[in-house]
């Protein structure tokens, strides 16, 4: 048989594709059962995975498993890298055209391995097509290329120490020890090198989650910084929204959230409250159970909902919503880190109102009587899709005067006086009757301290575009 390339995996039946999406969106795995007559499955080998034979989805660490039948096979998926709906279309313009006879009838079945020259064309272009994951996708050969192979020698007995110890702080602190050590490759000269440096990058923690969500939005593109200090901005065909980051500042204490996102056009605002979910064992579902301080953050949010209820859209349509509700959980598993990614954490997007409803109604109520909200037990939620959708359309947020007290309670928590600062294209605040006035002479737009430094501790708002596109 002619040497072969990784595997080719595609996922022709709708149900069973959404099924493994959402495992891969829970914990970042997910397992399957193959029939094997041709495929001569590798105890451990790279594949690409389409979800609906159009677009590839993932690259990941395909793992041999069980038989469980005759010719069929359980194989489990890890180390997976998001390839962003890449058209299979576009991967057939871009290798060279004498592999495309071979490479499109991979695609045609339920799974395929390639010639082993096709296989190296059809990574090489996902790498060109996809360049933000190309590290990954090196970090995915190396894995493939390192299985099976016994290292001996001077030094590698340490290194086995070394993973022992790595594996028993796994062990220790609830995390799963196969997914994380089953990452580690060796150095590329082949030489020992302490252990850590081989594995993957780090499980997060809710400030990298935070920080990394405060980073990207969909497809718009990141503007140049200009005035506004702990915050992002982005553009996208003429519209702008500014994301803030302010975990761990006044403002969380005050409304409760981590991220606030604000669309320009549409005056809104979406205050976003990240939660991290556990496993409580090596390989169970990621599940998040509310504490205390939870509460104390609903309870803030609900207080400022009732201080400042919705007015409607005021015979404007740009302030129409679906949903308007400002406050959001986001719960994301503690999956590992992608540096090289350009999306948001994976995660369930939950509207106030909902969580509580999901608590209230028992749905997600633990098998002990407590709280545990898990991707099966919450059924319905907006996942990273979704909100982008909603939020960049402006179907979902607050409006009017819900956004003009957002705006006055970010400012009181970052200057501690009863300053307006909004972002506002005319320089002017929409009163709670829905007229225009202007700020008063003595808002300012950014304090600064003694030495004349900038405060940074919180919120600096562009006072431009309040009401741009108010008019559209």
């Amino acid at each position: 048989m002619r040497d072969r390339g990784g595997l080719v995996f595609v996922v022709r039946e709708p149900s069973r594709a959404d099924k493994i999406a959402q495992r891969v969106e829970a914990s970042g795995t997910f397992t399957d059962v193959l029939s094997t007559p041709d495929l001569h499955l590798k105890p451990t080998e790279m594949a690409i995975i389409s979800l609906d034979h159009e677009h590839l989805h993932y690259a990941a660490i395909a793992r041999r498993g069980d038989a469980v039948a005759t010719a069929k096979r359980r194989v489990r998926f890890t180390d997976i890298v998001d390839l962003h709906r890449l058209g299979i279309g576009s991967v057939e313009d871009d290798v060279e055209a004498r592999f495309v006879r071979h490479l499109m009838p991979a695609f045609s079945g339920g799974g395929a391995r390639p010639p082993l020259n096709t296989w190296r064309q059809l990574i090489d272009s996902v790498k060109r097509l996809r360049p933000a994951v190309s590290a990954r996708l090196e970090h995915l050969e190396r894995i493939s290329r390192a299985a099976g192979r016994a290292l001996s020698g001077r030094g590698f007995d340490v290194l086995a120490l070394e993973k022992d110890a790595v594996g028993l702080a796994l062990d220790m602190f609830g995390f799963n020890r196969s997914l994380v050590l089953g990452s580690w490759t060796p150095a590329d000269d082949g030489e020992p090198a302490p252990f850590l440096r081989g594995l993957a990058p780090s499980y997060l923690i809710e400030d990298q989650m935070i920080a990394r969500d405060a980073s990207f939005f969909g497809d718009w593109s990141r503007l140049p910084q200009q005035h506004l200090t702990g915050a992002a901005e982005f553009g996208r065909d003429g519209e702008r929204l500014t994301v803030w980051n302010v975990n761990r500042t006044a403002l969380e204490h005050a409304l409760g959230v981590d991220l606030l996102y604000y669309h320009h056009r549409y005056q809104s605002y979406m205050l976003v409250q990240y939660k991290a979910m556990e496993r409580p064992n090596s390989g169970s579902e990621a599940v998040f159970r509310p504490d205390e301080g939870t509460a104390e953050q609903v309870q803030r949010m609900c207080e400022f909902c009732a201080e400042n209820p919705d007015s409607g859209p005021d015979n404007e349509a740009n302030l129409y919503r679906l949903h308007p509700g400002a406050f959001l959980f986001k719960l994301c598993p503690r999956i590992v880190f992608e540096p090289d990614s350009t999306g948001l954490i994976k995660g369930m997007y939950l509207p106030l109102d909902y969580y509580q409803l999901l608590i209230t109604s028992g749905q997600v109520a633990g098998p002990r009587g407590g709280t545990a909200l898990t991707y099966e037990s919450v059924g319905r939620y907006l996942n990273n899709t979704m909100f982008v959708e909603l939020v960049q359309r402006g179907w979902i947020g607050s409006r009017a005067s819900v956004s003009d007290a957002v705006s006055l309670a970010a400012q009181q928590a970052r200057t501690g006086r009863d300053l307006i600062v909004a972002a506002t294209s005319s320089g002017c605040a929409r009163s709670p009757a829905g007229s225009d006035q202007r700020i008063a002479q003595d808002t300012e737009r950014v304090d600064s301290d003694d030495d004349g430094s900038d405060d940074v501790d919180g919120l600096e708002m562009d006072d431009r575009d309040r009401h741009e596109g108010s008019g559209r």
